[in-house]
């Protein structure tokens, strides 16, 4: 909270010696004693409730005086900065006295240097009274900004229905009309004429208001969906770090690659494709947070990898391929795209120092290149 300069408050009210004649009583921001008043020397004592006095809404201020009282209805003005505001105020015996202080125009003054607050009894009286109180003012603190919703693979200004998002920051986060939660699902998907399976597991901690990211994890040439998520670690670790992890079964247990292998890549299925459509369908029951898509492998499912991180750097983060290496001819990503490349020197299929297939250090070496980074 912002608080503004101790402000002084001076309050001068007359000490009723008796039932006098009435006057009018009004009085301005340079209200004086009447005309032959006898000043005195003693000064009464105030203060001021609350203490200190927030603008941020609606309040009393109750202004409270030993030797002060009035035993009629004040006028009060607060002179605040240039501007002078006037209200009606009651004193007690006690010398209470209540100002309604919620007009907006008063509480709209933040950081002035002083306020005063004279008052004078409707009674005429030729003997005044003075007392001087200090309070704070506060400002309210400043309203949080808005927040900035993610679209696509860039941070875009953009209202909630996010309609002004630009053409090229790609689709927006949206949560699903029926989002199924948490728990571990079979799901099936037509694609190029064929019927696909997919397993998803999605952590028990899922919260259906937040986006999460969506790990898509494909397994190697005769291996299974299964069988890669019994044995990669990533349900255990999509429990913990709460994301959602896809594993598509691939056509006769394999992939196309380009490069690489089995039926798949003999009948020329787009798998790239086919793992896009699966993100779409996986998003009509999950919130996924489409700028957190990411993609792994082994084998020939990270050789898949490599593949979709040259073709589809507009849907995917990263790729973090295992055990195969960047092998096709022609590589060029919509945009620069993060890749990290687990290959054991010992691999004895796509061997690290390379053969049938390039090398791990030229596999590094040209990733590099593709995506302008300097250095090794």
């Amino acid at each position: 909270m912002t608080r503004a300069p101790s402000i002084i408050a001076c309050l001068t009210a007359p000490l009723l010696l008796g039932l006098l004649g009435c006057g009018e009583g009004a009085i301005g921001s340079d209200a004086q004693p009447a005309e032959g008043a006898q000043p005195i020397e003693a000064r009464g004592r105030c203060s001021v409730e609350p203490n200190p006095v927030s603008m941020s809404g609606p309040t009393d201020l109750v202004i409270s005086g030993e030797g002060l009282a009035a035993r009629r209805s004040l006028s009060v003005t607060l002179a605040i900065g240039g501007e002078t505001f006037r209200f009606d105020a009651e004193s007690n015996l006690l010398g209470r006295m209540t100002l309604p202080v919620a007009a907006s125009s008063w509480r709209a003054q933040v950081g002035v240097a002083r306020v005063t607050v004279y008052a004078k009894a409707q009674y005429s009286s030729l003997i005044w009274k003075q007392a001087e109180c200090e309070f704070t003012i506060t400002a309210p603190p400043p309203p949080p900004p808005p927040p900035t919703p993610k679209c696509g693979n860039l941070t875009c200004e953009m209202d909630e229905d996010c309609s002004s998002c630009p053409a090229d920051c790609g689709a927006c986060d949206v949560p699903p009309a029926v989002d199924l939660g948490s728990g571990n699902f079979s799901r099936e998907l037509g694609f190029d004429g064929l019927t696909r399976q997919y397993n998803v597991h999605v952590p028990a901690a899922y919260d259906k208001s937040a986006a999460v990211p969506l790990v898509l994890d494909f397994h190697g040439w005769t291996g299974t969906a299964t069988h890669q998520a019994n044995n990669s670690g990533f349900r255990e670790v999509a429990d913990r770090e709460g994301f959602i992890v896809v594993y598509i079964q691939g056509y006769q247990n394999s992939w196309n690659a380009e490069v690489c292998c089995g039926q798949a890549q003999q009948a020329g299925l787009d798998d790239v494709g086919l793992a896009k459509a699966v993100i779409e369908q996986v998003a009509q029951n999950w919130f996924i947070n489409r700028s957190r898509v990411y993609a792994t492998g082994l084998s020939n499912g990270g050789a898949l990898s490599h593949r979709i991180a040259c073709e589809a750097a507009d849907v995917f983060a990263a790729v973090a391929p295992v055990s195969f290496t960047l092998s096709l001819e022609a590589c060029t990503p919509a945009r620069p795209i993060s890749v990290i490349h687990f290959h054991g020197l010992g691999d004895t299929m796509v061997r690290y120092e390379g053969g049938q297939f390039t090398s791990a250090p030229y596999s590094f070496a040209r990733w590099a290149q593709i995506n302008g980074c300097a250095g090794s």
